[in-house]
């Protein structure tokens, strides 16, 4: 079950979801393995969870990640020209 709680901001009030005890724990073993080992792509990042978690919590982790401003993300176009987005620690 989502928790949800509103913040203030300059224009009223934003609704927003709050990060579950799960999604900071998935967040905080994203971080550590990006501090580690550099530059990593979504399979990789999935690779650090033997491939066993979703990729909404993964997504998750990683919105939650770029709201604090831990992580920034980019996209390196590969030989077969499709775009692969890597996500670095900031």
């Amino acid at each position: 079950m989502s928790k949800w709680r509103y913040f203030p901001t300059e224009d009223g009030y934003q609704l927003t979801q709050l990060a579950t005890e799960e999604t900071e724990a998935d967040a905080d073993t994203i971080l550590y393995h990006l501090k580690e080992r550099g530059d990593l792509s979504k399979t990789e990042i999935s690779g650090i969870f033997s491939r066993n978690l979703s990729a909404d919590r993964i997504n998750a982790a990683l919105n939650l990640l770029i709201e604090r401003r831990k992580v920034k993300s980019f996209r390196v176009v590969n030989d077969h020209g499709r775009p692969i987005m890597y996500w670095s620690a900031i």
